[in-house]
């Protein structure tokens, strides 16, 4: 929404600093997104999924 206005005010400095700015909080997201993805899949191969049950016992 910023970009749009900076935009229509002929200030075209500030607009490209914000989508700059945007562009560069797209690709940090996604990067962080990514590796927390990792990790979250390492952590989930190291849970045992078995559990030993005593019945009647």
């Amino acid at each position: 929404m910023a970009a749009i206005v900076t935009a229509i005010l002929n200030e075209y400095i500030d607009t490209s600093v914000i989508v700059a700015v945007l562009v560069l909080n797209a690709i940090v997201g996604y990067f962080q997104e990514y590796k927390t993805e990792t990790g979250v899949k390492a952590l989930k191969s190291m849970v045992v999924t078995k559990a030993r049950v005593v019945r009647d016992g």
